[in-house]
């Protein structure tokens, strides 16, 4: 991890919101699991963090400093340097508006589509890839 992403995440540590729910989780992609695998669709294939910034809230009157928290988080974690920051996401831990399936997918994109079309055209499994109008 870079010096300038923990610097971020120390940062944004300190201004945490003191309430039940709010944290922050940090995984690790290495060893064989970062191997690239031309036979997963999965594109994040090197060593990486993944930071899981976390809103949940007992009391609705905290949703609000939660959300401006994980906001601002987010915003600084951005603004490093590329270098330091895949392109891709995990579709499982991102909102809906901030999902770039080409970038999680990448050649295989058309593929889950496909699949997606054939075996899930009522939406069950809509957590894995969202609803895929037909063609």
């Amino acid at each position: 991890m870079s010096e300038e992403a923990s610097t971020v995440i120390a940062r944004n540590l300190e201004r945490m919101p003191a309430t039940f729910g709010a944290a922050l989780s940090i995984h690790e992609l290495r060893g064989q699991s970062a191997s690239l695998n031309p036979n997963s669709v999965f594109t994040a294939r090197e060593p990486h963090f993944v930071l899981e910034l976390i809103g949940t809230v007992a009391k609705l009157e905290d949703a609000k400093d939660a959300v401006d928290w994980i906001t601002t988080f987010w915003e600084e974690m951005k603004k490093i340097d590329p270098e330091n920051i895949l392109e891709s996401t995990y579709i499982s831990l991102t909102p809906p508006e901030h999902l770039d399936l080409s970038k999680i997918y990448a050649s295989n994109l058309e593929t889950i589509k496909d699949l997606k079309r054939e075996y899930d055209p009522e939406n069950a499994f809509n957590l894995a890839i969202p609803r895929i109008k037909r063609a």
